[in-house]
């Protein structure tokens, strides 16, 4: 079976990224027994003006641009999801669920911790910037707290000097990056592609 590696940029406060793992999650399923794929979740900072302590949803929502919502919405829709702001007082800092992430060892579980993570937040307005929360996944994990071997700043780097600036946005094989959320048609199909140029 051909093999494909997709990173996947995503932030965890990001309504499109939700929509975004919910979708690539059901490609990938749907792909299963055809094509060996392999995704690590990678850290993007939307919103990087956001203060530690997060900032109050009245304010946040003066900066998002018009009509906005009924296109979250549809895409929603797509995917039987349902954004429920009004469980969301504060928009956090996602700054420290993503040093969570990169610290977990398998890609598998950073992917697993990271559909928890923006389901947790999207669906019932956990703060996730609450060490609290933070501490309980990992104690789960038999991780220690507080305990990074890995620099985010080095990943989130990455992303900058390959001029991504939007999200979710998807690399594969290292290669080919594919920028913003695209419909399960078109992912299928530049997977597709992936495995039979190897690109």
């Amino acid at each position: 079976m051909v093999a494909v590696h997709i990173d996947f940029f995503t932030d965890f406060i990001c309504p499109w990224c939700f929509i975004g793992t919910e979708r690539i999650t059901k490609v990938i399923n749907n792909l299963r027994g055809e094509i060996d794929i392999t995704l690590t979740p990678k850290p993007y900072i939307l919103y990087p003006s956001i203060p530690v302590g997060g900032i109050d949803k009245s304010v946040f929502a003066k900066k998002t641009k018009p009509g906005i919502g009924r296109s979250l919405r549809a895409e929603a829709f797509f995917e039987n999801l349902e954004l429920n702001y009004k469980k969301i007082k504060r928009i956090p800092n996602s700054r420290k669920a993503h040093q969570l992430i990169v610290n977990i060892p398998s890609d598998q579980l950073k992917w697993d911790i990271s559909l928890k993570i923006i389901r947790d937040y999207f669906t019932y307005g956990q703060n996730i910037e609450d060490d609290s929360y933070l501490n309980r996944i990992l104690r789960t994990l038999n991780i220690e707290s507080g305990k990074e071997i890995i620099d985010i700043e080095k990943e989130l780097s990455f992303a900058r000097h390959h001029h991504i600036t939007l999200v979710p946005t998807m690399r594969l094989n290292k290669k080919v990056i594919i920028p913003g959320l695209q419909s399960a048609e078109v992912w299928t199909k530049y997977l597709k592609r992936a495995s039979i140029m190897k690109l």
